[in-house]
């Protein structure tokens, strides 16, 4: 009797510990990377008239050392099957260069997404100082002009629920002309930009 009272015990406080774990890596990861997108205004450098991008184009913009890419994984390829479904055709990868990335790396993305490896492109930070976060979006009307630049979404979890995006692509499907919607002021999973703030 007294063994298994001993052995209950050995599973409880086992299990106590395992929960205990649990919520300190959710407490870290809310820690470190749960913040807002743009808090240094960054994107008060940000001029969506002055950028042109290649027509109707779905750009995504990661940091691939960024733990929050996983968390938003399956809704944004579930965002590029339908931006490619619903005429956005020009979908790309801006992936910043971290002085390690292999082209397997780079093929294994591209293939990932479905896309042809040339959509996968690779980026310097310094080249674009008004990215204040990743993962992040860039969505362009059929003139190139920007319609959305933010984050996928808000919160610790990226879905069709809390999603910035799938609005935007929708009015773009439907032939309207997005006015730039920059969004900076959003919670979330994301890894800071590096390179300095511009003034």
């Amino acid at each position: 009797m007294r063994h298994i009272l001993t052995s209950r015990r050995v599973l409880v406080w086992a299990l106590i510990a395992v929960i205990l774990i649990g919520l300190v890596a959710v407490w870290q990861i809310q820690r470190i990377y749960l913040r807002e997108f743009d808090p240094d205004g960054r994107l008060v450098s940000f001029m969506p008239d002055e950028i042109r991008l290649p027509a109707s184009s779905f750009i995504q913009i990661l940091d691939l050392s960024c733990p929050c890419n996983g968390f938003s994984r399956e809704h944004i390829a579930s965002l590029v099957k339908n931006a490619n479904q619903q005429g956005l055709v020009n979908s790309q990868i801006w992936v910043l260069n971290n002085g390690h990335l292999q082209p397997e790396r780079l093929k294994a993305i591209a293939q990932a997404n479905h896309l042809e490896e040339s959509a996968v492109r690779v980026i310097e930070a310094e080249d674009y100082p008004w990215i204040p976060a990743t993962p992040a979006a860039l969505i362009s009307n059929s003139d190139g002009t920007v319609a959305y630049f933010g984050p996928f979404s808000s919160g610790i979890r990226c879905n069709t629920g809390n999603s910035f995006i799938d609005s935007v692509i929708q009015r773009i499907e439907t032939g309207n002309h997005v006015f730039p919607q920059v969004n900076a002021i959003v919670d979330g999973c994301f890894c800071p930009w590096p390179g300095k703030i511009l003034n």
